[in-house]
């Protein structure tokens, strides 16, 4: 049982704000206070999330307390105040939080679906039944913050590429686990192809249905496929929609290893000339830059004033 007072279970709440994230920090909570030594003190419940959240142990965020010093078992630690206030006021943590902004847009796309996707509040189309909207919901939800900011930072620069009247796929596999990986579809909607709305969207959800299959056999150890498609870029467009896939391979078969080698070829998408990668690095702490004194600033500005005027000449 995790107990904790009115003050510090706001504070937990707030900088632990996914479910993944909270219910590791539980996790890693009981296995420190759960030792047989040493015995924890501390000065509050935020002065423990402090020391969680500036250290990491085999890539996750954990408890940098030691059980021996020169050989000898510790039985006490104290954590005293101080801890919390200086990981607040530290330029990595604000910049950490700056960089997070864009991750809300995240809960935003799984806000919008969870609604659009209750029955009691909209009727669902014939093509995108429940029970495929649900599950990919539930995966959506169930990455990290640190996830969220990539992923959200993948689908603004997607979106910021998209061309007028041209459809695009994006496929990125998930940051927090590596059995999930997700096929982002913008399709313009063209009359003259697809005659009406209704049936674009039955196209368009086949499509990206189609690309997440294949973008699944295409990760060795994903399980679960996540398409999202959505109203490409046109002349007159105005309004549009959103359509959720979610593919599901508890286990890996050799029938599922054939259809990665059958599928990408007969549908003729995600293959090797067809592709292009790229890749990106986000750090939850960003570094920050040296400050630079007053004469590296002016000769930084003079080099730039150089390289413009040899430019316009």
């Amino acid at each position: 049982m995790h107990v904790f007072d009115e003050n510090t279970l706001d504070i937990v709440f707030r900088e632990l704000d996914t479910v993944a994230d909270f219910v590791t920090y539980l996790s890693k909570r009981t296995e420190l206070l759960c030792r047989e030594r040493p015995t924890i003190w501390a000065d509050g419940e935020e002065q423990l999330l402090a020391l969680y959240l500036r250290n990491t142990r085999h890539g996750e965020h954990d408890f940098d307390i030691e059980v021996e010093s020169n050989g000898k078992p510790i039985t006490h630690v104290y954590v005293q105040e101080g801890h919390w206030e200086k990981l607040q006021a530290h330029p990595q943590y604000l910049a950490k939080k700056a960089a997070d902004k864009i991750s809300y847009q995240w809960e935003r796309l799984v806000s919008k679906f969870i609604e659009v996707g209750n029955p009691t509040l909209v009727d669902m189309p014939d093509w995108q039944p429940v029970n495929d909207v649900e599950p990919a919901i539930r995966e959506m939800a169930s990455e990290t913050r640190l996830a969220r900011r990539i992923l959200a930072d993948g689908l603004s620069k997607f979106v910021d590429s998209l061309e007028l009247g041209k459809a695009k796929v994006r496929v990125m596999s998930s940051p927090s686990t590596n059995d999930r990986v997700y096929a982002i579809l913008a399709e313009p909607f063209v009359s003259e192809r697809f005659g009406t709305y209704e049936q674009y969207r039955r196209d368009r959800l086949a499509k990206v249905a189609a690309y997440a299959i294949v973008a699944r056999t295409k990760v060795p150890t994903a399980r679960m496929a996540i398409g999202i498609a959505f109203d490409g870029p046109t002349k007159d467009m105005s309004g549009g929609s959103e359509d959720l896939f979610c593919h599901s391979v508890p286990e890996v078969t050799q029938a599922v290893l054939n259809d990665a080698e059958r599928v990408p070829r007969e549908l003729r998408i995600l293959l090797p000339e067809n592709v292009r990668s790229a890749g990106s690095r986000h750090q939850e702490y960003p570094e920050i830059p040296p400050r630079m004194s007053r004469q590296q600033r002016r000769a930084q500005e003079r080099a730039a004033n150089k390289k413009k005027r040899r430019k316009f000449r």
